[in-house]
């Protein structure tokens, strides 16, 4: 017997996923939001049953995987504005981060100075 309170979910976890692969493989572009939308479901939602579903998870990570080969293709075709592209790679699904690199030059010289307190 369970212990699990709360309404029974209204959407299968594992059943998104399947629906999600199937979109993904069918859609030229696919979106999370589109899914949804089509679906009458929140992203919220279906981000909070990825948690607890690792197909849902892995189906969502297609989709992103997808998205981004996407965009990246776009954006050397010259078909997509590449500050957009740039823009859509920087966020926290794709993992896309800008790094600078600071290179230092010269000598640093550190004197340290102990005082114990002691007055002599």
């Amino acid at each position: 017997m369970s212990n699990k309170r709360g309404r029974k979910p209204i959407f299968d976890a594992k059943e998104l996923a399947k629906e999600l692969d199937k979109y993904v493989r069918e859609s030229d572009d696919p979106m999370i939001a589109e899914f949804c939308y089509q679906r009458s479901v929140s992203k919220d939602t279906i981000y909070r049953l990825e948690k607890d579903c690792k197909e849902l998870a892995d189906s969502i990570k297609k989709c992103h995987t997808k998205q981004e080969m996407i965009t990246v293709r776009k954006a050397e075709s010259g078909a997509m504005n590449a500050t957009f592209a740039i823009f859509k790679l920087k966020q926290k699904c794709y993992g896309w981060t800008d790094k600078q690199e600071t290179e230092h030059t010269g000598g640093l010289d550190i004197k340290v100075v102990w005082d114990n307190g002691d007055k002599a």
